[in-house]
């Protein structure tokens, strides 16, 4: 079978949408974030199992090696699907640390990129949290994740600001602990 790939600015902006209508709508933000990362874990689930049926991925075994295999999974096949680059993860005692660089998703949600607006990027990393969650699932786990971001360029000559290739870099972090392994 022959693997559909869709496009990452056509994923963002599908997100991006979806993301904006529950933004949109009159209710508290813990129903924001709960409705954004149900999303996000729909998302997930659905990449997740079309991957895993293409390839005949197995979801049973729960060992140390199918939790390398849970992670390989997620930071190439399935980032690589949806954010059309693959993500680092290390292992920090009993949580997984998954870091990923400048997701585009951010530009959509954030125009001015001025730190004033840094909160702004909230719903994206509940979205991505929910991707996380959904992938997990596919393996008959659960996990908690947590997320976070920061600024900075990891480039050593990178183009100054008045340079017009400048983009400011964001490093996401997704610490997810696996429950009841």
């Amino acid at each position: 079978m022959e693997q559909i790939k869709v496009g990452e600015p056509t994923f963002v902006l599908l997100a991006l949408e979806s993301i904006k209508y529950i933004l949109d709508k009159n209710i508290e933000q813990k129903q924001q974030k709960a409705e954004i990362t149900e999303l996000g874990i729909h998302l997930g689930d659905k990449v997740s199992n079309h991957l895993m049926n293409t390839q005949k991925l197995g979801q049973n075994s729960t060992g140390l090696s199918q939790i390398n295999t849970i992670f390989n999974f997620l930071t190439g096949d399935v980032w690589s699907f949806i954010f059309d680059r693959k993500a680092q993860i290390r292992k920090d005692n009993i949580t997984y640390v998954l870091e990923s660089t400048n997701l585009k998703i951010h530009s959509y949600l954030v125009c001015d990129k001025s730190p004033a607006n840094d909160d702004k990027l909230d719903p994206a990393l509940w979205f991505i949290e929910g991707i996380i969650k959904g992938v997990i699932a596919c393996f008959n786990l659960s996990c908690d994740v947590s997320s976070s971001f920061k600024r900075g360029n990891g480039l050593e000559n990178a183009p100054s600001p008045a340079s017009s290739n400048f983009e400011i870099e964001y490093v996401y972090t997704f610490e997810i602990t696996l429950i009841d392994i």
